[in-house]
């Protein structure tokens, strides 16, 4: 399956202001196979849930995390059980068949701040189905 190819920053951590579609020689720039899978996430990860009246289900609420309250077990849980739950949303709503497309487990999910500038990173690994393993980051 392909899509539209988007924006990513340079430092490998998505934060949801700089993803935009690529163009390549005058045309759309299209995505496929783990590529497709990290911008997938990626987008389910940075928009706030419900956002979409359409898919009132799609989403996380990873941008209302409060940097301050981040350090309680409670709250991190509450995101990591926000994040399980759009992955999962987005599986069960995806169409491809092709493994390198498909979500076969997740590994891990760390959450860490950054003191200097009040930001907080989640980070994912998880497993394809064709067996290879893809790291994702993202900000808020």
């Amino acid at each position: 399956m392909a899509d539209i190819r988007f924006l990513g920053s340079l430092d490998g951590v998505y934060f949801g202001t700089r993803n935009d579609i690529i163009f390549e020689n005058n045309d759309v720039k299209l995505v496929s196979g783990k590529d497709y899978v990290r911008q997938k996430i990626i987008k389910v990860l940075l928009t706030e849930l419900g956002s979409d009246l359409a898919f009132l289900n799609y989403g996380t609420e990873l941008k209302r995390c409060i940097f301050n309250e981040i350090e309680d077990p409670v709250v991190q849980q509450n995101i990591i059980d926000t994040i399980l739950a759009a992955l999962t949303y987005i599986e069960t709503q995806e169409t491809s068949t092709e493994p390198s497309e498909r979500i076969l487990s997740v590994q891990n999910i760390e959450i860490n701040t950054d003191v200097k500038t009040l930001t907080v990173y989640v980070r994912i690994i998880i497993t394809l189905q064709n067996g290879e393993n893809l790291t994702i980051t993202v900000g808020s």
